[in-house]
């Protein structure tokens, strides 16, 4: 079983208005970073650095995971070396954003996925540096298709604006993925996505939307307003809430995590 998810209330202040933002958009998830040894650190264009954890099997599939804003890679390294203890043949590949200026939180640089103006409509906005991670996401699923791995092999998810970056990446793949996870994530350009992004390879790809409803920051509408977008447009996806959950992460939504992936990307 995976492990509960700790908080920390880390605040860093630039003015009453970054030290709002910075609260809610650094360290969204709010958990204990592990220091435990990588089995790779790479260094590719656009990303902080990758880690990867290689399969300890028969490596037959794998799964991407992106961070939300100000996190790292390593901010999620725990959860999923769990989660790779009960599907050795899964290889994990969590990248870390670059570090770039965040207009919400005052110009500080952080790692962010793109730019966020407003947690009023992070749903909607226009976002600086969306296209240029949606572009690195796609090279980075073609880097495992390149080591052997089909793209039907393959599920990509993410916590926040990970989470956004992964639904928005992933439904536009030229080919068809195995399953994309949100987690209190969003829809980018949610208003005209079905109709002018979603690509036709990924329409039928499993979707796992998970939204805390009591979640402060990526309000719990935007996740079900993300499921019900994707349901209309024929896209298979679930949606599981959890009262009482703010912006993070609890036992119940992982254990729903693994489940969704042991069912996706089975071992052969």
């Amino acid at each position: 079983m995976l492990r509960a998810v700790p908080r920390r209330h880390t605040v860093i202040g630039l003015g009453v208005v970054a030290i709002v933002g910075v609260r809610l958009f650094g360290e969204l998830h709010g958990r204990t970073v592990s220091r435990r040894p990588l089995s790779s650190t790479t260094s590719m264009p656009h990303f902080s650095g990758v880690d990867t954890y290689d399969a300890p099997g028969q490596h037959s599939a794998t799964l991407i995971f992106l961070h939300g804003l100000g996190d790292t890679s390593a901010g999620w390294a725990g959860e999923f070396r769990n989660l790779q203890r009960s599907m050795p043949h899964v290889r994990m590949v969590l990248p870390t954003a670059p570090i770039s200026p965040v207009t919400l939180n005052g110009g500080m640089r952080m790692t962010s996925w793109h730019d966020i103006h407003s947690l009023q409509s992070i749903d909607s906005e226009k976002m600086a540096g969306l296209e240029e991670s949606f572009a690195a996401i796609h090279e980075l699923i073609d880097d495992e298709v390149k080591r052997g791995i089909p793209s039907n092999r393959i599920v990509i998810g993410g916590f926040s604006q990970g989470a956004a970056l992964s639904l928005y990446s992933g439904l536009q793949y030229k080919s068809p993925l195995a399953g994309i996870i949100s987690m209190s994530g969003y829809l980018p350009h949610y208003q005209t996505f079905a109709t002018a992004k979603l690509s036709a390879a990924n329409k039928q790809t499993p979707v796992l939307v998970c939204h805390g409803q009591a979640d402060p920051v990526v309000h719990f509408v935007a996740g079900k307003t993300t499921h019900e977008i994707l349901s209309r447009a024929g896209v298979p996806a679930q949606f599981k809430q959890y009262p009482g959950l703010g912006h993070g992460a609890n036992a119940q939504e992982l254990n729903d995590v693994r489940e969704f992936v042991t069912k996706a990307i089975p071992p052969l």
